[in-house]
């Protein structure tokens, strides 16, 4: 009947009418890790009891159960220290602190879904190409709007396979791709790319195929479509689409460049990839769960946490006015410093100009969600007060209002 307050529950009720079970299991730094029928078959000696000095008793017809696994509960940049920064230290580039210390490589993480796509392709391709085992972690020099690297950021990661006196002629290589956003605001977009990268191959064809039984094994109705481009640099891109556009938004899967040097190379999105087919709406999905074939070989994706629960507060903040110009930038790189991988979306609010201070007053509303670690609303209030406002209040040299 709903009481679970999840969207696995056949009906749904308002969340204060349910039992909220994941933000009471959350306070015992356990996560929702599945969901299963309640086979009462396999307990024969089970008896309903009543509830709330009722005779009325529980139901067991189509009954769920939910099962909880302990997690750790989230890290906080900075919070053991209590560091902060000078504001006149502030660049953008302090954006690969946070990938430094709070990125998790979906590629080190067997059974992720970024490595489960990479090595069905590689399974394939295998035999025809020569494999640099080793993932290369590269910082990107320039952003720009679309998520594949630069011409430059490419020929970077060529010149490394070169110094690591690797054959590049037909060459596989596993890539991370550590941008800057293009919109430090934007926490829906991907500081990292999982990609990889094939060098010395002429044509698509070699993969094409492959390609598109894996997607059709995985969604009926989904096209494949090639692309050329008309552009000294890029040649051309593969692009997924559907029969039903409205109801999914295709993307680039393979984009393919030809480098000063006139090597070709192939540049395979494998998180965009692994996102589309598996169904994931948020990208620091990629950073936990695991893949399982063992049902049949068809390939499943296990979430570590279950149907998280965003919680959102509102944050008050007074700026001298000769910090205003930069201070929006600022605060966003706070933000991700601190927890770029917990907040899922920010909404300027309001602003306001006191007539009797050299001040601004910003209102912004800052959205958490961790689909690794158990959240409950005391915590967050916790992160969001304690952590997030007072760090920044510190280093922005900012009043918290």
């Amino acid at each position: 009947d709903g009481q679970g307050g999840t969207a696995a529950d056949s009906k749904q009720r308002h969340w204060h009418d349910t039992w909220q079970v994941t933000e009471m299991a959350a306070q015992s730094d356990l996560v929702l890790h599945r969901v299963e029928p309640f086979h009462s078959a396999s307990f024969p000696h089970y008896i309903n009891v009543g509830y709330r000095s009722c005779e009325k008793s529980f139901h067991s017809e189509n009954a769920i159960v939910h099962v909880f696994k302990k997690q750790d509960p989230p890290h906080i940049l900075l919070e053991d220290h209590c560091e902060c920064f000078s504001v006149d230290d502030m660049k953008e580039d302090m954006i690969f602190e946070f990938l430094d210390r709070h990125m998790r490589n979906p590629f080190s993480n067997t059974l992720s879904p970024s490595t489960y796509i990479y090595n069905t392709l590689i399974e394939k391709l295998g035999p025809n190409f020569n494999t640099h085992e080793a993932i290369i972690n590269y910082y990107c020099e320039r952003t720009n709007a679309e998520s594949k690297p630069s011409v430059h950021d490419t020929i970077n990661v060529f010149n490394k396979l070169k110094e690591e006196t690797v054959n590049i002629g037909t060459t596989v290589v596993r890539v991370t791709m550590r941008n800057k956003p293009v919109h430090l605001k934007d926490f829906s977009e991907a500081p990292v790319r999982c990609q990889m990268l094939i060098f010395g191959v002429e044509s698509t064809s070699v993969f094409y195929e492959y390609l598109y039984h894996m997607i059709t094994k995985f969604q009926t109705g989904w096209l494949l479509n090639v692309l050329e481009i008309e552009d000294e640099e890029w040649k051309s891109k593969i692009i997924v689409s559907s029969l039903e556009p409205e109801m999914f938004q295709g993307f680039s899967v393979v984009e393919t460049l030809i480098l000063p040097n006139g090597t070709m190379c192939h540049i395979i999105h494998i998180d965009l990839l692994a996102q589309g087919l598996f169904q994931l709406d948020d990208w620091r999905s990629l950073w936990g769960g695991k893949v399982d074939t063992s049902n049949s070989g068809h390939p499943t994706f296990h979430p570590r946490s279950l149907f998280p629960k965003e919680y959102a507060f509102d944050l008050g903040l007074s700026v001298p006015l000769h910090l205003k110009d930069q201070f929006e930038d600022r605060l966003f790189l706070m933000l991700w410093l601190l927890a770029g991988d917990m907040i899922v979306n920010t909404e300027h609010l309001s602003s306001y100009f006191p007539t009797d201070r050299e001040l601004v007053c910003y209102c912004y509303r800052i959205t958490y969600a961790s689909h690794n670690n158990p959240l409950h609303r005391k915590r967050v209030i916790h992160i969001h007060e304690n952590i997030i406002a007072k760090l920044i209040s510190k280093s922005l040299q900012v009043n918290i209002t």
